[in-house]
């Protein structure tokens, strides 16, 4: 049996441990992301591969191999350097535009994208012209980092007026452009629709996973895990305020149906805790996007609670749960049993769950300029 065969526990599991190793002996992020780009092109030729099979043998397997949608790009890697440094769907884009501190722009001359995308400056009050002359026609796709968009709300960085967020949306429509897509979306404007962040690139593997169809699950008395950092370098900021709120409430109020792990854990116990709960907690930190902690916790088969805002449209695509705020009286034991119930009842097969995490499922909706707010 394949099941018995493929080491299920181990997939992954190791990456953080040579990061690690390699950061112990002085190797650079952007020289670990050079070394790995021959594994990184071998694990998507083999997701791609796996893709092309009909999509009733792929239901019917134990496993999948996925090609993970990704806004983010590897930790550190100066993306000014252009393609080579990118991943995902900044990575597939026609043009793709740098913005932090020198604005740089590159452009492929082959592949079947046709789409533009930009990492915007977040302490800017205006998109660079120079970008904004290239996209007529063309969807944009923004993201790359917590600076939100187009309200900045990272208290790294500076905030922008209404004024300043109105200007923004008329040059993007006197450029020309159909639709922009946004990861951390804090706008309603119909110009833009949301992305999710999804999986964190690894440097050998990209954002492919080797994931069960059905997800083996060991439910625990408590029903929702709060799991975040909080408290660390930079994460020491008032940017984190609401994780360390909702850190006391499972201390506290919600004790009851929430389990709070007493210090840092490893990711493959972290993945086992999300096995063993129904529900996780995805609380935002700098940006406001719930991922990666939100595709990690549907890969292992437990529901994300997330906050409502623009971006959250976007997370409507698969089974979650929204929150108005993240208050002692937004949840409780009753309504998450409620909860479990109503969303499981509607997504039978994990499978579907899976399908809409893929690079492929969101490539299609942006090419097509299809608005991606679900409601």
């Amino acid at each position: 049996m394949i099941t018995s065969i493929v080491p299920w526990r181990r997939i992954g599991g190791f990456g953080p441990w040579v990061v690690s190793l390699a950061k112990a002996a002085g190797v650079r992020p952007a020289q670990l992301w050079a070394f790995g780009a021959l594994p990184r092109a071998g694990f998507l030729s083999l997701a791609r591969i796996w893709g092309i099979l009909p999509r009733a043998i792929r239901r019917k397997s134990p496993f999948q191999i996925i090609d993970f949608f990704s806004v983010r790009s590897y930790q550190g890697v100066p993306t000014a350097d252009g393609y080579r440094a990118l991943w995902g769907v900044f990575r597939r884009s026609a043009l793709f535009c740098a913005a932090w501190g020198e604005v740089k722009i590159f452009e492929r001359r082959f592949g079947r994208a046709r789409y533009a995308a930009i990492l915007p400056h977040p302490d800017q009050a205006s998109l660079p012209p120079e970008f904004l002359a290239r996209i007529r026609s063309m969807p944009v796709v923004s993201g790359g980092a917590d600076a939100t968009f187009p309200y900045q709300l990272d208290r790294r960085h500076a905030s922008r007026t209404g004024d300043e967020v109105e200007q923004i949306g008329n040059q993007i429509r006197k450029a020309g452009c159909p639709r922009w897509y946004a990861e951390n979306l804090t706008s309603y404007d119909p110009i833009f629709s949301p992305l999710p962040g999804g999986m964190s690139p690894s440097p050998w593997r990209g954002s492919v996973g080797f994931v069960r169809t059905r997800p083996r699950r060991n439910p625990s008395d408590k029903l929702a895990l709060c799991a975040h950092r909080e408290g660390a370098g930079r994460r020491a900021g008032p940017q984190f305020d609401e994780r360390r709120a909702v850190s006391e409430l499972a201390r506290g109020e919600w004790e009851e149906f929430a389990y709070l792990p007493q210090a840092s854990v490893s990711l493959n116990h972290f993945r086992s805790l999300l096995r063993k709960h129904a529900f996780t907690l995805c609380v935002e930190g700098g940006g406001i996007d719930p991922s990666p902690k939100a595709f990690e916790a549907l890969r292992q088969g437990s529901i994300p609670v997330i906050k409502e805002s623009p971006t959250a449209d976007a997370y409507r695509h698969f089974p979650v749960l929204v929150v108005p705020s993240w208050d002692v009286e937004s949840l409780d034991r009753a309504r998450l049993i409620s909860e479990e119930q109503r969303i499981r009842t509607e997504w039978t097969e994990w499978f579907d769950v899976l399908e809409r995490m893929t690079f492929t499922y969101w490539a299609n909706l942006i090419q097509s300029q299809t608005d991606t707010r679900l409601r």
